[in-house]
């Protein structure tokens, strides 16, 4: 029987699966294991939301081991440092390839050698793109292996397929644009920091700027999941979700603003919405209240409403919010 390909089998295992599928994954490391002399792998992703990395499928590995693979070697092991600094041309090297005494380190004496592992290596996975998804893992208990044929035919080229296998990213990708075809959108942590989503067209850098200074002034709580956002004249319809580690996704769609109403109005209605009266309304926008009283004369012929209950639910429903200018409602 011919020997199997490894990079083509994960390769079609990858192809029919969804992104991350924890059995699809414990399947490709199975047929790796059970065709090549490795007696434990594990496949790793990683999460750019929180910065951390979980164990998506393992063969062979106790938990101190994973726990190990999954925290300090990421953080402090000198062979990963000197992966990171290679970024997506890692090249894969083994135990014994290191430019440095790699088998006196903590990771080695401490952790390999007394749970029988001889030889291993850690490949960092990268998308097409570049960006860093996770890692694989494998380790023997024979020196011989994996030999510099295994190296270049069977791990080398799995860096960019299993690369794209777990890329969490795409997920979500998945989640929110499907929901609004043809927008831009990206990731915003809690810090301000930006992360691009693949296969998605980024915000433009000034609106995306300017949309992450106003969201780090207002508590998660006070972002509405769609408002209306003008920027340099055009207005956009901003859909937001919380994800884990308080970062948001972000896609934003030109539009019109609904019914015809204008920047005051859209001003009145948000102030109508967190309940202030005429007189509020009146002090908030520097206006007389007979002025207030005409913009909402005007509102409620643009709306068909005959009170404020009405333009509350009907503003609500057609998502006519407008993003919060400070931190804490001015009206309760």
């Amino acid at each position: 029987m011919a020997p199997t390909n490894i990079p083509a089998e994960i390769a079609s295992i990858a192809t029919a699966a969804s992104v991350c599928d924890a059995s699809a994954a414990q399947e490709m490391l199975e047929m790796m294991v059970s065709q090549r002399p490795f007696i434990a792998s594990s496949l790793a992703t990683y999460n750019p939301l929180n910065g951390t990395h979980q164990t998506l499928a393992s063969v062979g590995y106790d938990h101190r081991v994973l726990s190990h693979l999954n925290d300090w070697l990421v953080t402090d092991d000198i062979a990963y440092q000197y992966y990171r600094v290679q970024g997506h041309r890692q090249k894969a090297l083994k135990w014994a390839e290191m430019p440095f005494n790699y088998k006196d380190t903590y990771s080695v004496q401490n952790v390999y050698l007394p749970a029988g592992f001889r030889e291993g290596i850690t490949l960092r996975l990268h998308t097409r793109d570049g960006r860093y998804t996770g890692n694989l893992h494998i380790s023997t208990d024979d020196r011989r292996f994996p030999t510099k044929k295994m190296m270049t035919n069977d791990i080398q080229c799995l860096q960019t397929i299993l690369g794209n296998f777990t890329d969490i990213l795409r997920r979500v990708s998945g989640r929110f644009m499907t929901k609004v075809a043809g927008a831009s959108g990206c990731l915003i942590t809690l810090h301000g920091e930006v992360i691009g989503l693949p296969g998605v067209v980024p915000i433009e850098h000034l609106l995306r700027d300017t949309l992450v200074a106003q969201l780090r002034t207002l508590d998660q709580d006070q972002v509405p999941e769609v408002f209306l956002f003008k920027h340099d004249a055009v207005w956009f319809r901003i859909h937001t979700g919380l994800l884990e580690g308080s970062t948001r996704a972000v896609v934003a769609e030109r539009c019109q603003p609904p019914h015809g109403l204008t920047e005051r109005e859209l001003e009145i209605v948000e102030l109508l919405i967190s309940g202030a009266s005429n007189n509020q309304i009146a002090s908030s926008i520097f206006v007389a209240r007979t002025t207030v009283a005409k913009h909402l004369e005007s509102i409620f012929d643009k709306l068909g409403c005959n009170s404020r209950t009405s333009v509350v639910r009907i503003a609500l429903s057609s998502h006519l919010r407008r993003l919060p200018t400070r931190r804490r409602p001015l009206y309760l």
